[in-house]
């Protein structure tokens, strides 16, 4: 029977050791911030009570038959021999992590080494030709982080909209136009009616119904200003374009504006520059009712269009047009004739997958709605790449399908979010 008390005296002095050794361990670093004091009272409150419990048990095993005595030494070993494993895998955990990751950061350290110390002896043995293409690469990539910062800095401002046929709703708003006093009219061609919101997007009025008669639109797309403020529309399934008052009064129309005219533009003459999507051509006319015009016609050459959808004017009276299907941009001068291009199509910088809506800053800059990549190019007024935002969604600053653009006084961009029912605003 001393035999089996001595063993259970001594087992609870090795489970009370090992405690005190796993509460001396703090347990995180806020552990190791608590004041002396209480750190002191809680030992002292610790030691007590495991002095307490090893009294009662070996007053306990005294009294106690062999039965007892046995099961209580067995019950002992058992659980001081779990917590010894416990600690020890543990510890093991530990230096494994760290043995881990020392030896990560050593590899990654010689890798890069490694590859630094290739690099450096392959320049030293290339010759001007393999040096310029090092050189020009490292040129890219420091352009395309400068792009992807630029285009991280583009602030979004504003949205608002959603799908339906309510104020202030749409049902895929196609052109988007900002008046001299900075409201913003949107052609909303599904709804057969054009809404008008503050630049905040406070919805202001509307006008239009479906029909054929004066001041009804069947698939209203584009959407312009004249120097007088009078808003013009192109109404496209009535093959015609419609002028209002900017209070949407109904003015006047023209007639024999081909098959289905989408896009629509006025320089400081009042002369109107408008596009034609089914028979790709591009047309104009006097805003005093003379007779319509066309010039281009279809096809991929240079000056040539197929299914061009958005047209703007700079101040200088040249005509820029989104030349959809041919992937580019084209632009013509005050007599219609052919000056330049640019783009591609591709899903890279300066290319595009469906360009629809253009539109120019006071700076002369050009901005493009490129439909199928979902996003917004920027471009200087010779076709230079300067920036792009956007990508497929519905979140913020995303895109489905964005369709007409406008830019204010201020260098606000105002996109139609087609497919997402809404207009979004942004600060580039």
């Amino acid at each position: 029977m001393k035999k089996f008390l001595i063993t259970a005296l001594i087992l609870s002095a090795i489970l009370i050791a090992i405690t005190c050794s796993k509460q001396s361990s703090p347990s995180s670093p806020a552990a190791t911030n608590t004041p002396n004091m209480t750190a002191t009272v809680q030992a002292q409150a610790t030691a007590t009570a495991q002095s307490a419990a090893a009294t009662s048990t070996a007053a306990y095993l005294q009294t106690a038959g062999p039965s007892a005595q046995a099961t209580a030494t067995a019950q002992a070993i058992a659980t001081s021999t779990a917590q010894v494993q416990e600690t020890a895998t543990e510890q093991a955990m530990k230096t494994a992590i760290v043995q881990t990751a020392t030896a990560a950061e050593q590899a990654t350290a010689t890798a890069q080494a490694a590859a630094a110390t290739q690099t450096a002896a392959y320049l030293q043995t290339a010759g001007p030709s393999a040096q310029a293409t090092a050189t020009a690469q490292v040129q890219a990539t420091a352009t395309a982080q400068a792009q992807i910062t630029a285009t991280m800095t583009t602030m979004f401002v504003t949205k608002w909209g959603s799908a339906g046929t309510g104020n202030g709703q749409f049902a895929d708003p196609q052109g988007v136009a900002v008046s001299s006093s900075g409201n913003v009219y949107v052609a909303d061609q599904n709804n057969e009616r054009v809404q008008v919101f503050s630049n905040t997007g406070a919805y202001i009025t509307q006008w239009g119904s479906a029909g054929t008669g004066n001041g009804q639109f069947e698939g209203p797309w584009g959407i312009a200003f004249d120097s007088s403020g009078n808003v013009y529309v192109s109404d496209s399934g009535n093959d015609r374009i419609e002028e209002f008052s900017s209070a949407g009064t109904y003015i006047n129309q023209w007639d024999g504006c081909g098959d289905a005219p989408t896009g629509v533009a006025i320089n400081s003459s009042g002369n109107v520059y408008f596009s034609e999507t089914d028979g790709s051509i591009m047309g104009q006319f006097s805003n005093t009712g003379a007779t319509v015009t066309q010039w281009s016609g279809a096809g991929n050459s240079a000056g040539e269009v197929s299914y061009p959808w958005g047209v703007a004017v700079d101040t200088g009276g040249n005509i820029y047009v989104a030349d959809t299907y041919n992937n580019r941009v084209e632009v013509f001068n005050t007599s219609e004739s052919y000056m330049a291009q640019w783009g591609s199509e591709g899903s890279g910088n300066g290319q595009f997958s469906t360009p629809m809506g253009i539109a120019l800053d006071s700076n002369g800059n050009v901005y493009v709605t490129d439909r199928d990549n979902n996003r917004v190019e920027k471009f200087s007024n010779t076709g230079t790449y300067l920036m792009q935002w956007g990508s497929k969604g519905s979140g913020t600053g995303q895109f489905n399908n964005p369709l007409g653009i406008a830019v204010d006084s201020s260098g606000n961009v105002y996109v139609a979010d087609g497919g997402n029912g809404r207009i979004e605003v942004f600060h580039p």
